[in-house]
């Protein structure tokens, strides 16, 4: 009988996944601090001079807080999975799988958003570049996150020994 002879992962990808994840989950934490610093702050309006924004500030202030929220669940997500990865557990793989698909899911809601708003007219279209570069740019880091949590090898890593 021939035996083959198969090497055991080194864990590699699994490393540089929760590597990725832990960056990840830190730039989406810190970016839920900025905006929840963001929401606090009222707009720089002198109420003297001009009437104060106060209804108009409202729908702001939802959406910041609601995206801030959205950050740091995205970023304890991607925290605890790469926790869990570092640890060879497979649901910290899960994790970076969810996580990773949420970021790059609400990066391509961004752009439909400003696809809309060019339709508007509520932005230009060197706005539009500009923001459309940074989100192709964001977009490589979860992209590599999720190729390398979704890769065979680190299943195999993670597999009980």
């Amino acid at each position: 009988m021939i035996e083959s002879k198969t090497r055991a992962p080194s864990g590699v990808t699994a490393i540089c996944a929760a590597v990725l994840a832990a960056l990840g989950s830190l730039a989406h934490l810190l970016g839920a601090a900025c905006g929840f610093v963001l929401a606090l702050m009222p707009p720089r309006v002198d109420c003297a001079v001009s009437p104060c924004p106060q209804p108009a500030y409202l729908p702001y202030l939802a959406v910041t807080a609601g995206v801030g929220s959205l950050l740091l669940g995205v970023g304890w997500l991607l925290g605890a999975g790469a926790r869990g990865l570092f640890r060879r557990r497979p649901e910290g793989r899960r994790k970076v799988l969810i996580g990773s698909t949420l970021v790059i899911v609400g990066h391509l809601i961004g752009l439909a958003v400003v696809a809309i708003l060019i339709g508007n007219g509520t932005i230009t279209d060197s706005d539009a570049v500009d923001f459309s570069v940074t989100v192709a740019i964001a977009l490589v880091f979860p992209l590599l996150t999720l190729a390398l949590a979704g890769a065979p090898t680190t299943a195999r890593w993670l597999s009980p020994r």
